[in-house]
């Protein structure tokens, strides 16, 4: 059961290769593009595609790791990545002016949920109101000392201070429970069920599978979900 989002991101592009004959997005039908099958990136490009009126059946997708898809880039493997950062800033820096890029997200970001089991959600009140506490504290804090945070980003995962700062922007560090993460989930299952990834589910009921009564007990107004 989804707790709470903590965090909004729009952090994946798709970097092709000039050299390739690519400088639009419709310049992607007949070359290849290198992304995680059955992930979130393909179901972003899939989307992205769509909305540019790109068929993606003109596209020879090739199943490559996001943690793999620089060299494949460089290489010369792909055409083209679908991958999110830091990896496509460094396709970018590697390649340099070689390369373009576009974000395949448009209008839908990518959520950071906390979940937990129903059974442990509700033997476990006061300990989540708790947690929910806290990580309001830490959204007001981040909003108010966003250099001090950027610098325990720095620290914490071995960062430069030039990707934390031209990352920053693409983030939402907020909590909270919008209808606009329902629609991304109904978005990714109808595409999810569209490719036959699920053995034969249905579409599910994702309102049943939020549990919202925590976060709007700990701050209220961090919650817009119609019911």
């Amino acid at each position: 059961c989804t707790i709470a989002a903590i965090n909004r991101s729009t952090i994946e592009y798709l970097v092709g290769r000039v050299a390739r004959g690519i400088s639009n997005v419709v310049d992607l039908a007949g070359n290849t593009v290198g992304v995680p099958l059955g992930s979130r990136p393909e179901f972003a490009l899939h989307r992205f595609l769509y909305l540019q009126g790109v068929d993606v059946s003109q596209v020879t997708l090739v199943d490559v790791p996001v943690n793999q898809s620089v060299e494949a880039l460089v290489s010369g493997e792909v055409d083209a990545v679908a991958a999110w950062e830091p990896f496509t800033n460094e396709a970018q820096k590697r390649l340099g002016g070689q390369v373009v890029s576009w974000s395949v997200q448009e209008d839908q970001p990518s959520y950071n949920l906390v979940m937990s089991r129903a059974d442990w959600i509700r033997e476990n009140q006061e300990l989540i109101t708790r947690f929910l506490r806290s990580l309001v504290e830490a959204e007001a804090y981040v909003e108010a000392n966003p250099e001090s945070a950027k610098a325990f980003m720095r620290e914490k995962y071995s960062y430069d201070e030039g990707h934390v700062a031209s990352v920053w922007p693409e983030h939402s560090f907020s909590v909270l429970l919008d209808q606009a993460l329902v629609v991304a989930m109904e978005d990714q299952a109808r595409w999810i069920l569209s490719q036959d990834l699920t053995g034969g589910r249905q579409m599910p009921d994702f309102m049943t599978n939020i549990c919202e009564e925590a976060l709007e007990a700990v701050k209220p107004e961090a919650v817009s979900l119609i019911r």
